[in-house]
């Protein structure tokens, strides 16, 4: 019998085989450089010779198909080592998983860090990856996890003030209802105003992120207030009160500055 033959006999599904084999295809050295690549998976494994260790799987997104799609892992071992103590291995390995946006702070033991690595395994962060070859050793390679990528972060940030916002809406007592309504009438009538802009002196009379705002025309919320975003499009504001609670959509019609409407 070949040897073909043999494995023929010992192998139930060959498709199972096949994909196998193309996923480890795509786990390839990689040009040392700097990479986005998303964490889609974590792994842990306990083996008596050599001690505990954790795997975070990454697949890297590039513009250069050679690149994109390629993955990598990076190990972590728990074990003392002449050059870092076991201890140091730990504080690395939640560094690394804060960096990824896990909330380190919350965890009271390490068993509570499977939960976390659970979460961002579904969130699946984009991260901002170096990866330099060994200095002793071309066949290993060192990933260093720089940080969650710019994009992502702007993403998040977005949706965490919208969710904020939402939530704060009913902090003010009394708002008019046709606010919206009356923003887009006010955007219409600032179209036709040509005197809005103060050539002479170059003020654009655009409210400013920080200014403070005394009070809200027609509204009893009581303030004072300050501006955390500004909308020149739509000629509104994002404001918080003492609290940090916010209100978005505010028409600068409606801003009062020392007593005085905009």
């Amino acid at each position: 019998m070949s040897v073909f033959s043999k494995l023929d006999k010992s192998t139930k599904d060959i498709s199972k085989t096949k994909k196998t084999a193309k996923e480890n295809k795509t786990f390839a050295k990689l040009p040392d450089g700097n990479y986005r690549a998303r964490f889609f998976e974590w792994t842990e494994k306990s083996d008596k010779e050599k001690g505990d260790s954790v795997r975070f799987q990454f697949v890297v997104e590039h513009e250069d198909k050679a690149l994109d799609k390629k993955r990598f892992s990076k190990f972590y071992d728990f074990k003392d080592h002449p050059k870092f103590s076991a201890e140091e291995k730990k504080a690395a390995f939640l560094i690394d998983i804060e960096t990824l946006g896990g909330d380190v702070d919350s965890i009271e033991s390490f068993s509570d860090l499977k939960q976390i690595l659970d979460n961002l395994c579904k969130s699946l962060p984009l991260a901002d990856v170096a990866i330099v070859t060994n200095k002793n050793n071309a066949n290993y390679q060192n990933y260093y996890i720089n940080g969650v990528h710019e994009s992502e972060m702007d993403d998040s940030n977005s949706e965490d003030e919208n969710e904020e916002t939402n939530e704060d809406d009913n902090f003010f007592d009394e708002v008019d209802e046709n606010l919206e309504k009356e923003n887009n009438q006010t955007n219409e009538a600032s179209n036709d105003d040509d005197d809005f802009f103060d050539d002479d002196n170059n003020e654009l009379g655009i409210p400013e992120v920080g200014q403070q705002v005394q009070s809200i025309d027609g509204s009893k919320a009581a303030g004072p207030f300050e501006i955390v975003s500004v909308d020149e499009d739509a000629e509104t504001v994002t404001i918080k009160n003492s609290d940090g609670k916010k209100k978005n959509k505010v028409s600068w019609s409606k801003l009062v500055f020392d007593d005085t409407p905009f």
